[in-house]
């Protein structure tokens, strides 16, 4: 006689119980779009939104990686926003000899 469990490597028989299943989720509900808007609508809802922000703007330094022509090292500098860019100064070509 032969068994009608199926048989695995190690000698463990299947279960052939249905196995439960986990219950399918309803599926998302569509989202309308309403009409467009005007640019002129757009304005005045950024407008809006700027009056009604709690917090200041905040311009930071911008980082400014420039690289050597003469030997490639690369050197970082911070500018402030509203400075003017300074001269380019290679940290190892431009060193005064001591």
């Amino acid at each position: 006689m032969t068994d009608s469990g199926k048989r695995k490597r190690g000698g463990h028989e299947t279960e052939d119980a249905p196995r439960a299943t986990a219950p399918v989720p309803p599926p998302f509900k569509p989202r309308y779009r309403g009409p467009a808007l005007t640019k002129a609508e757009l304005r005045a809802q950024g407008q809006q939104a700027m009056a009604a922000a709690s917090k200041t703007v905040v311009k930071l330094p911008t980082k400014l990686v420039r690289q050597c022509g003469r030997c490639g090292e690369f050197t970082t500098l911070m500018v402030d926003p509203g400075d003017a860019t300074p001269a380019f100064k290679c940290k190892s070509c431009d060193k005064p000899d001591r």
